[in-house]
């Protein structure tokens, strides 16, 4: 049990907040002070839901939105200690999905404008020859997000021809539909378990969808997992209702999962269909 008279001054704020925050069911954690991808991904959801822009900063008003003050039956410490089964330290956190969280909320612009951000990862990829063309974000950017997230954590495994194209990230493992271009590539990472034939996906792992047709298109959809249960699956993307959010897939439009050689993975926690809860 954390001591928070011991915690310095601002782990202390942290602790107040995670407390205040637990209440709101925005986080499910352990109250240890950290302000650690897990507390970030919290205050990000409660101010998406207040109206506030998506981001893990604590400005003044969200600084008010999860004051002590509204908490008027708070006593110092006693009723803060609400203790999940698990802490961030005992959650291996796959690097990929820590990543993704911190971006939850980055939105396209609609129009000719685009968003720098968005831009911005697109001229990290030109700079790592990693992308050769990407003109502005009215261009389907799954691709795009998920190669900036392996660009940053994994940057020793090779990237696709074309990250652009999510099918690409599968190679040979997965249907190529019309498109034979990546048919003899081995495809980024190695091949992880398959959501469409039932089986438990890892937290963190990289997902691998067809859209318009399994066999007779080269659309797809990219995301890292962060949720199942027997019939759909969660995935962080980027483009999903054109900003990078979590979205329900039915298990029957996935093609595979792509998994890290070496990386230690635990099971993608278990759901409803629709929940926005996170467990890590």
């Amino acid at each position: 049990m954390i001591d928070p008279t011991k915690l310095s001054l601002s782990d202390q704020l942290v602790y107040v907040k995670q407390g205040i925050l637990t209440r709101k069911d925005y986080y499910n954690l352990r109250l240890d002070g950290i302000a650690g991808p897990g507390f970030e991904d919290a205050v990000t959801r409660c101010k998406a839901a207040h109206g506030l822009m998506a981001r893990p900063y604590i400005g003044p008003l969200t600084d008010s939105l999860i004051s002590a003050a509204n908490e008027p039956n708070i006593t110092p410490w006693g009723d803060l200690e609400i203790e999940p089964p698990v802490s961030e330290s005992e959650v291996t956190t796959p690097p990929m999905l820590r990543e993704a969280r911190k971006h939850l909320g980055t939105r396209e612009i609609p129009g000719s404008r685009s968003n720098p951000i968005i831009m911005g990862w697109a001229s990290d990829l030109k700079a790592a020859d990693a992308l050769a063309w990407y003109p502005d974000d009215d261009i389907a950017w799954c691709g795009l997000f998920h190669a900036i997230l392996a660009l940053r954590c994994h940057p020793d495994l090779e990237m696709p021809p074309n990250v652009l194209s999510a099918r690409n990230w599968g190679g040979r493992d997965v249907p190529r539909g019309v498109n034979k271009s990546a048919a003899v590539e081995p495809g980024w990472g190695q091949e992880g378990p398959a959501p469409q034939r039932g089986d438990s996906l890892h937290l963190g792992s990289t997902g691998i969808m067809w859209r318009t047709s399994r066999h007779r298109s080269w659309h797809g959809h990219i995301g890292i997992i962060d949720a199942q249960n027997t019939t759909h699956v969660r995935m962080i993307g980027g483009n999903q209702s054109n900003s990078v959010s979590r979205a329900w897939y039915p298990r029957g439009r996935f093609l595979g999962t792509r998994i890290v050689p070496g990386q230690t993975y635990i099971p993608a926690p278990t759901l409803p269909t629709g929940s926005s809860a996170t467990m890590t």
